[in-house]
């Protein structure tokens, strides 16, 4: 802990006071480099040693391994349908309708009929295939599939 001196100096009839250690010291020629240079040296000196490098840490090897190659996409085709009604459901599944075999058949008959009957395609569409579940845009070709197989 530091303490301020305070000496009181006479210069030319008035008193000035100085205050602190260094002031002090400084107006009694006191010498304080040895002081400062205590305070600014290290505390300890490291001791002398032989040069030596240090070794890095081992760098992270990574080993990368391919994937194993995906086996080649096969296209999706429709599957091929026996029977009386198998090229009617194969030639559905390639135009993308999708619909359970035996309502596309009862679909396919009801239309046949109706149209026997006189009845329009756009009439058909709102009676049966809207209802099941045909979408709008598959109309026409839902219609062109059943005149190319049933005539």
């Amino acid at each position: 802990m530091k303490k301020a001196v305070i000496i009181p100096v006479a210069i030319a009839g008035g008193v000035v006071v100085l205050g602190g250690t260094a002031c002090g010291a400084a107006a009694f020629g006191v010498d304080h480099t040895s002081q400062q240079a205590a305070v600014t040296a290290p505390a300890t000196k490291p001791a002398r040693h032989k040069h030596h490098h240090h070794k890095a840490a081992p760098k992270t090897k990574i080993i990368v391994v391919p994937a194993a190659p995906a086996p080649a996409a096969q296209p999706v085709q429709a599957p091929v349908q026996t029977g009386t009604y198998g090229p009617y459901l194969d030639d559905l599944a390639r135009a993308g309708i999708v619909a359970p075999d035996d309502w596309a058949v009862q679909a396919a008959s009801n239309l046949e009929a109706a149209w026997a009957r006189g009845e329009t395609e756009a009439q058909t569409d709102q009676e049966y295939l809207l209802p099941g579940g045909i979408f709008p845009n598959h109309l026409g070709t839902f219609n062109a599939i059943v005149h190319a197989n049933f005539g």
